[in-house]
């Protein structure tokens, strides 16, 4: 189900009160599109140039590139790992 809100940060902070999803698999499928080994320690931080150097967006998941320009531009793995389900509003 979509969130809707009128910001990003609105949106995001909305689906974490509703969300239930097991972050275990969340850090499995990001470590199978960023093609690099995550711990549930690293999904509320930003990763880091020295943790995503080696990262390869896998070529299958057509998610795999903006997840690793989220990555890059400094989103946390919770956050981008939402934001296919956000909807904003202006």
């Amino acid at each position: 189900m979509p969130t809707i809100a009128g910001s990003t940060r609105a949106a995001l902070d909305r689906r974490s009160l509703e969300e239930s999803a097991d972050v275990h698999q969340r850090i499995g499928d990001l470590e199978a599109i960023l093609g690099l080994p995550l711990r549930a320690t690293d999904l509320d931080q930003r990763l880091t140039e020295t943790q995503l150097a080696p990262a390869k967006p896998n070529p299958q998941d057509p998610r795999a590139v903006r997840a690793l320009e989220m990555a890059q531009e400094g989103w946390t793995l919770r956050d981008s790992s939402r934001t296919e389900r956000l909807i904003f509003t202006q």
